[in-house]
């Protein structure tokens, strides 16, 4: 029998052979080599270089952590490949360096510069995870521990998490919630996620009966990511596929690359189709007063007509699409070549001031009411001209990297970077251990899969973490007093499967 530890640390035997470290290094080389050779935009040898660079640094956390050498959670594996997303693949792809909001062109000098510091950003994530330092944050930091045991118990409180959590996502969407309670509603919604998690997790070690097994691939994981969407946000239905996919990865301990195939090219449908979405149910839009049901049949009337029209092979039908969906991705380092462009000459650094809002995040609205808003994505759209004026609704998101540098130049993107590394080896080290516990394992997921948010500042990121580890705890303590509760005849759960994973 072996231990959850176990289970998510040691690769299964023969799991990374030589031929699939061939295959890897392969599969890597040649999507690099096809990003060079067949991409659609222009740039210069010097940022081919640079993007081809960060794509391979990318790559090297996956190959740690299959090769055994990283045991743990698949944490800086998946970070590699978003980091990768966002900051390097679709530099090859989109045809025009703009920001979306700015119609001017941005110069090759400044997107190789961004390049230049965006390499620099992941190796210092790199050194903060990898580098000695972690020997003394294993000797200081505590461990958490989350053992639940009784088989019958975790089936039903993930079938109710799933179901109550899916219930307040839709009430949220469909009532204004008071400012005081905002982010009570925000974790009671992320019990569906907890909910689904602690499900496959107990299919992936065979203690799930085919009839919840049903229940969650045909209801719950369909519903939740539907209602994602039809908040007109795809990171909403996204982060239900990346808890599952991470879920997965840590308990078989082997990365699904098909899957994420396949949720790449959905990705090409879904942005298109939600953009348009957008237009027609937010302020403003033809359909914004609708119902929810009007909604969601519109939103699949126009992924419906957007995967026909990429299937049919319309004329410029699928160009459109990739340039669509990858202009979203690559505004990030587009925007860090704005940035590199507008500061400090024209906007002074902020020495700090993005990082204030950490001061009180700590501090729960109904004990402080009066809180100030968390309007980092606005202060930075404004600040940078990125957003016009009179535009006081939409955020323009100000990823940490960027973050970094806009406070503190290079030096502040060095350690801001390194922090963050340290960040993830903590987390890893908090979760991860031998009296681990299945329940350790899903706060684990949960609070890994909020940390992939590179993209957000550094004040949401953190600031939720916190939330979300005591969120944690009371939810351990509400499942550990049920078990309590429930006769000693009941099934236990303290090992799985050895041939499970």
């Amino acid at each position: 029998m072996r231990s959850w530890y176990e289970i998510v640390t040691r690769p299964p035997a023969g799991s990374f052979t030589l031929a699939r470290r061939v295959a890897f290094i392969l599969a890597f080389a040649l999507l690099i080599a096809a990003l060079n050779l067949f991409g659609s935009s222009n740039p210069t040898v010097r940022e081919r270089l640079l993007a081809s660079a960060i794509i391979a640094l990318s790559a090297v956390p996956a190959w740690l952590w299959m090769d055994g050498r990283d045991p743990g959670l698949p944490l800086m594996p998946f970070f590699g490949l978003i980091f990768t997303t966002y900051y390097a693949a679709p530099l090859f792809i989109v045809r025009d360096y703009g920001t979306m909001w700015v119609a001017a062109p941005i110069s090759h000098l400044y997107v190789a510069r961004a390049l230049e510091l965006i390499l620099l950003g992941l190796a210092c994530v790199m050194a903060g995870y990898y580098g000695p330092q972690r020997l003394l944050l294993q000797e200081v930091l505590p461990r958490v521990t989350m053992r639940w045991r009784r088989v019958g118990n975790i089936k039903f409180d993930g079938i109710l998490f799933s179901i109550a959590g899916l219930a307040v996502y839709l009430i949220d969407r469909t009532v204004e919630i008071p400012a005081s309670v905002a982010q009570l509603a925000t974790f009671a919604s992320d019990l569906c996620l907890i909910g689904m998690c602690i499900l496959l997790v107990l299919q992936l070690i065979g203690r799930l009966d085919r009839a919840t097994g049903l229940f969650l691939w045909l209801v719950l994981v369909p519903l939740r990511f539907w209602f994602g969407l039809g908040s007109g946000l795809t990171s909403q239905g996204l982060i239900v596929a990346v808890t599952l996919i991470f879920t997965y990865a840590a308990i078989r301990r082997r990365i699904p690359w098909l899957i994420l195939m396949i949720g790449g090219a959905a990705f090409f449908i879904l942005r298109p189709a939600e953009g348009a979405f957008r237009l027609m149910t937010w302020s403003g839009g033809i359909m914004q007063q609708a119902s929810q049901l009007d909604q969601t049949r519109m939103l699949a009337q126009l992924v419906g007509q957007t995967a026909t029209g990429l299937v049919a092979g319309e004329d410029g039908s699928t160009d459109e699409l990739v340039q669509i969906s990858l202009r979203r991705l690559e505004t990030d380092t587009l925007t860090f070549a704005d940035v590199l462009h507008d500061t400090p000459g024209i906007v002074p650094y902020w020495y700090g001031a993005s990082y204030y809002p950490l001061l009180y995040k700590p501090i729960p609205r109904f004990i402080w009411p009066d809180k100030p808003a968390e309007i980092t994505g606005q202060t930075f759209g404004h600040r940078y001209g990125l957003l016009d004026q009179n535009n006081s609704s939409t955020s323009f998101n100000l990823s940490q990297l960027i973050e970094g540098y806009s406070n503190f130049g290079v030096p502040g993107l060095i350690i801001s970077m390194f922090l963050f590394g340290m960040l993830y080896r903590a987390t890893q080290i908090l979760f991860v251990h031998p009296g681990m516990g299945l329940g350790a394992v899903v706060g684990a997921v949960y609070t890994c899969v909020n940390l992939l948010q590179i993209e957000s500042a550094t004040s949401l990121v953190l600031g939720g973490t916190l939330w979300g580890l005591i969120y944690l705890v009371l939810l351990n303590l509400l499942i550990q007093s049920a078990e309590l509760a429930s006769p000693p005849s009941a099934t236990a759960i303290g090992t799985a499967r050895a041939t499970s994973p």
